[in-house]
C-alpha cells in the first residue's frame, strides 16, 4: 500500500474564514452565558472585532508589504525583517502611518 500524501494547507489564505468561524463559536458562547441585558453590547463588540481581524487578514493576503502574514508553509511563524508595518497612530491628517 502506498502512503497517503497530505496536501499543504495555506493557512494564510484561509485565515479570514477561520477568524469568522472562530468568532461565530465565541458568539454562541456569549449568547449562552451572558445575561440578556449584556448580550447585545457584547455581540456588537465581538462582531466589530471579528470583522476587523478578518479584514486585516485579508489585507495581509492582498498587500503583504503593509500587513505581513508571518507564516511559513510548514507552519512556523517567521516574519521577514524588511517589512512595512501599519501602526495605529494617525497624525492630524487622519492617514495611518507606515514605518519601516
Amino acid at each position: 500500500m502506498n502512503p497517503v500524501t497530505v496536501p499543504a494547507i495555506d493557512y494564510a489564505a484561509i485565515a479570514p474564514l477561520l477568524i469568522v468561524l472562530g468568532g461565530a463559536c465565541v458568539s454562541v458562547l456569549v449568547e449562552a452565558f451572558l445575561p440578556r441585558h449584556q448580550r447585545w453590547p457584547a455581540q456588537v463588540a465581538l462582531t466589530v472585532l471579528v470583522v476587523a481581524a478578518a479584514g486585516l487578514a485579508l489585507l495581509g493576503m492582498a498587500r503583504p508589504d503593509i500587513v505581513p502574514l508571518c507564516f511559513n508553509p510548514d507552519g512556523r511563524i517567521v516574519c521577514p525583517t524588511e517589512t512595512t508595518v501599519l501602526y495605529g497612530d494617525a497624525p492630524a491628517s487622519g492617514q495611518p502611518v507606515l514605518r519601516q
